[in-house]
This record gives structure tokens, C-alpha cells and sequence, in this order.
């Protein structure tokens, strides 16, 4: 935290896109087409000279949405990266994009969800394999997180590709505030998945008593970098209970992201010798791409992939 507050130097506010005004949303999605062409042509050259999957992206098209949310449609290909997400405009009017969010988006996005999509569709499996579905989920979003992660990695060992992004000269920069940014979330999102556990403890009592809400703030205090947090989370879930003093299942179902099949599949392949490296890592992406698995099936499948000779 003390590191991106000293290098996160803002020398002008960047403004949100007005998207409704016809004018900058034509310019918007022209100044967002070019440069999401240019790092799907390019990331897609690197991820194709490291992995075979890469190869795949080949059949992904990549093109800007004005929707905030970024996402893939299988039926045409295409991915679509959100304009608001990788674009903002400047005080003076000039159109920017986010280079880290945009490599950020193409890992998740492309290199995680598409890819998968992609993968499978090519793939031999049973039918119940090819369709994603709720009990899927969290596997999906595991493999999507590991790839915006493992794509700054890539990149990092491809000053070429950094050259012809442009970003060579900040790269160094854009890739330690990436890691930061990212040990920063892991750290949300797993205090978000406790605190959601200790809502869910019947144990501490009835969740409208005074004296629960009490237990809850301090249980959650004891691990939170925000001294507020504690308790506006414990108010705003006071009254997200059924009569029988259940938590809000929408709100329970976020504890699926705490499965990371991904770390564990891992794991699998590291037991028979098989590392993310080279020949390792081909096998290993093609293994985590193909197919929609359960957490406990996707970690199964690896296991049984890592052993094939």
C-alpha cells in the first residue's frame, strides 16, 4: 500500500466516458477498436509462441463494448472488452486507455474465458462437459484469475512484445503495482469470504441482537486493515436473514471463489515432476482449458492428466 501511494503519481483527473454524447462514443469505440486490435494481434503472437493454446486465439475475435462489463460470445467468438473499463478521458478532452487494465482484461477475459470456451468446443468430451453451469462457476473463475495473473508474467519475459505495445519504457512499473494491485484484492476478497463466515455463525446468536453484532464486529476486526469495514459490513447484512437465522444464500454463494481448483490441480502435476515451464506448461494449459469441471472434478482431471505419459 505504502509502495502505490508513493508511485501512483496522478497528474490530472481521469475522467469517466460520457458514452450517451453520440460524438465521444464514436470516438470512444474507434480509439478502443485500434488498440484492442493491436494487443490481441500482439498478446496472441507471444501466448502462441509459449503455449499451444495460444494457438486457439486465432479463432477469437477481439472487439470493444460499450457495456462496463467485459465478456466472450461463443456463438460468434468474439470477445468483447469494455470501453469505461480500459478507456478515460483526460481534463483536456484526449482519450487514454489503461494499459494494465487492458492486459488485465485479455488475460481474464481472453486468455482465461474465451480460451476455454474455445478449447472445449474443439474438444472430444462428454456433452455434461462442454456446457458451463452454475456448479462450474467457481472453477471458470479460477482458471480466468490464474491466467490475468500468469499473463504479466509472460509479458515480463518479453520485452519484444512490451516494444511493440509501447509500454516498454513503463513495463517495470506497470508490472509492480500490477502485483501489488493483485496481493491487495487476495487480501479483499479473502476478508470478504471470512466475514461472510462470520455472519453466517449461528453460534454468535441471534443476528439482530445488539450483543451479536458486537461479537461480529470484533471477530472481523481482528484481521481487517479498515477500521470501518467491521461494522458496516455486520450492519448491512443485519437484516439479510430467513426466519430460521440463515444468511442470505446469494450472498453465501460467494464462498465458492474460496475453492481455487487451480492452485490444487497444480499441485497435481508438481507431485509427477511436471512444472509450468516449457513442455510442462503446454500440457498443463491444455489440461485447464478444456472442459467445464466441478472444483473437486477439475482438480480430479488434473490429477489423471498429470499421470498420462
Amino acid at each position: 500500500m505504502e509502495r502505490l501511494y508513493q508511485i501512483r503519481d496522478i497528474r490530472n483527473y481521469e475522467l469517466s466516458l460520457p458514452l450517451d454524447i453520440p460524438s465521444i462514443k464514436r470516438q470512444a469505440e474507434e480509439f478502443a477498436a485500434i488498440h484492442i486490435w493491436r494487443y490481441h494481434r500482439l498478446l496472441g503472437k507471444m501466448l502462441q509462441e509459449i503455449t499451444p493454446a495460444g494457438e486457439f486465439l486465432r479463432e477469437i475475435q477481439a472487439v470493444p463494448t460499450i457495456e462496463s462489463r467485459s465478456y466472450f460470445r461463443p456463438l460468434a467468438d468474439t470477445l468483447a472488452i469494455g470501453i469505461p473499463f480500459i478507456c478515460y478521458i483526460a481534463e483536456d478532452g484526449s482519450l487514454h486507455i489503461r494499459e494494465r487494465e487492458l492486459v488485465t482484461l485479455y488475460g481474464h477475459e481472453g486468455m482465461g474465458h474465451a480460451l476455454n470456451k474455445v478449447v472445449t468446443k474443439s474438444s472430444n468430451l462428454p456433452f455434461f462437459l462442454t456446457k458451463d453451469s452454475l456448479l462450474t462457476m467457481a472453477t471458470e473463475e479460477s482458471v480466468a484469475q490464474h491466467y490475468q495473473v500468469i499473463i504479466f508474467d509472460d509479458l515480463k519475459r518479453s520485452p519484444e512484445t512490451q516494444k511493440d505495445l509501447g509500454v516498454r519504457h513503463i513495463f517495470d512499473d506497470l508490472y509492480q503495482e500490477t502485483k501489488d494491485i493483485d496481493q491487495l484484492e487476495r487480501y479483499k476478497a479473502k476478508l470478504f469470504q471470512y466475514s461472510i463466515t462470520v455472519l453466517a455463525d449461528k453460534e454468535l446468536g441471534d443476528p439482530q441482537a445488539a450483543g451479536t453484532v458486537k461479537k461480529k464486529v470484533e471477530a472481523i476486526q481482528e484481521v481487517t486493515l479498515n477500521p470501518s469495514y467491521p461494522m458496516d459490513i455486520v450492519e448491512q447484512n443485519r437484516y439479510n436473514f430467513d426466519s430460521q437465522g440463515n444468511l442470505n444464500p446469494r450472498l453465501v454463494s460467494e464462498l465458492r471463489y474460496c475453492a481455487q481448483p487451480v492452485q490444487r490441480a497444480l499441485k497435481e502435476f508438481v507431485k509427477q515432476g511436471i512444472i509450468y515451464e516449457g513442455e510442462g506448461r503446454s500440457k498443463i494449459d491444455l489440461a485447464l482449458l478444456n472442459g467445464f469441471w466441478t472444483p473437486l472434478g477439475f482438480v480430479d482431471n488434473s490429477r489423471l492428466k498429470a499421470k498420462e505419459k
